[in-house]
């Protein structure tokens, strides 16, 4: 069932076991460490799926022999090199700088967690492989749509004409927006076109109740790549027609119908934005991350330790920072905390799946002006969802996104 000799075929031949695993597997990608349901998990950062992943993955690399053999295409071998790197540099810079700062041993955890979105990557990739990528990305809807209503049930701060905010805003917009890219990605590559429509619309509105600037950008830049697939898809004329008007009618009908909500939201969250300063501040800490390179460029300040920037910046810059602040940006978190060469490791990583996508719309489409632009658009979520929050690196959206890149790109090729 789960060995590394079956063959390939239609995910429709799939048994209830294999679908139901690659449901769960897609569902636990989209709601991470972010539910708060006891019994989902072992541990605060490892839920029993998680578990299942791994036994998975040690299933799909043993041989008959009784060896083991990790079976991988060219991209995602680039990837797990990356991430054994960016790992063991973390160990090494936090193990180093324990002489110069407080350092425990939980700060080695995360470097140490890491390596399971290699079980992740490689695991999700057989199962699309094998039966396509349609039942994984069903089954992250679903955990968007639990993930969403979880927090939608948790909001307890209203605005007038009783609008909410979303609880836990950018780690709940960030879910939507993934929801939206691997909707954009179906339309893409033709698979499941109308349902994708369908949760696109649904996860685009919402994100209005989040309130987060940076959800509100990543969801307008997959509904764009929506509009421009829509058009390039290779189809009958008529069936493409049919496609692009059923979208934009109801793109239309959602924003018409809830103009006055739309333009009230947009107004006050600037206003808020201005009055926090919140842009500011982000601003300052990438500044901040910056100055600790130059003077920490090598090995960083150690993981955990990112509050030590204030170490090596003007006091106007960022304010006193206690041992759990961070940076609010995956990079510049790394950059500061591991240094330059963890920096370069983890934009080569996030490269590599969108270079596998461009390759393979230019093979499907054999337009490479379009494929560049979609793959950019993606590229730029990716970028995004990365600059928000530290969740590029402590959560298995994108690297569930990865496995099943880099599957597409192979199948492309076959």
């Amino acid at each position: 069932m789960m060995s590394s000799s079956l063959k390939i075929r239609s995910y429709k031949k799939a048994s209830y076991i294999n679908i139901a695993i690659m449901i769960a597997y897609g569902f636990n990608s989209a709601v991470g460490t972010n539910l708060t349901v006891s019994w989902y998990y072992i541990h605060p950062a490892i839920s029993f799926i998680d578990v299942v992943v791994f036994l998975n993955f040690i299933l799909l690399i043993k041989q008959k022999n009784g060896g083991f053999f990790l079976l991988t295409s060219r991209f995602e071998r680039k990837q797990i090199y990356l991430i054994c790197f960016i790992s063991f540099w973390l160990i090494i810079s936090t193990a180093i700088n324990a002489y110069r700062f407080d350092t425990y041993i939980t700060d080695l955890l995360p470097e140490v967690k890491l390596f399971y979105y290699i079980f992740l990557v490689h695991v999700v990739k057989r199962y699309s492989d094998v039966y396509g990528f349609n039942v994984l990305i069903n089954g992250f809807y679903l955990g968007v749509m639990a993930f969403f209503w979880q927090s939608y049930g948790e909001s307890t701060v209203y605005i007038s004409q009783g609008i909410p905010i979303i609880w836990n805003p950018n780690v709940t917009g960030a879910v939507l927006a993934f929801g939206v890219l691997f909707a954009a990605l179906s339309i893409c590559f033709r698979e499941n076109i109308f349902l994708s429509i369908i949760f696109l619309l649904m996860f685009a509105s919402f994100s209005m109740l989040t309130w987060s600037k940076g959800t509100w950008l990543m969801v307008s830049l997959g509904v764009i790549i929506c509009i421009i697939s829509l058009f390039v898809i290779q189809f009958r004329v008529l069936y493409k027609v049919t496609m692009i008007a059923v979208f934009l009618l109801l793109l239309g009908y959602l924003c018409v119908d809830n103009v006055d909500y739309i333009k009230y939201i947009f107004e006050r969250k600037m206003a808020s934005t201005e009055n926090i300063g919140s842009v500011g501040f982000r601003f300052n800490m990438i500044l901040a991350s910056i100055n600790s390179a130059i003077y920490n460029p090598i090995i960083g300040l150690g993981y955990g330790n990112f509050y030590n920037v204030q170490l090596y910046t003007s006091d106007w810059w960022v304010p006193n920072m206690k041992k759990n602040w961070n940076a609010h940006n995956s990079f510049f978190q790394i950059l500061a905390v591991g240094g330059i060469p963890t920096f370069l490791a983890l934009l080569y990583s996030i490269m590599l799946p969108i270079t596998a996508i461009r390759k393979a719309l230019v093979w499907k489409s054999n337009n490479a002006i379009s494929s560049f632009l979609i793959s950019s658009l993606f590229l730029m979520i990716i970028i995004i969802y990365g600059s928000v929050q530290l969740q590029l690196t402590v959560q298995p959206l994108f690297w569930f996104f990865s496995g099943i890149a880099f599957s597409i790109y192979s199948k492309s090729f076959k």
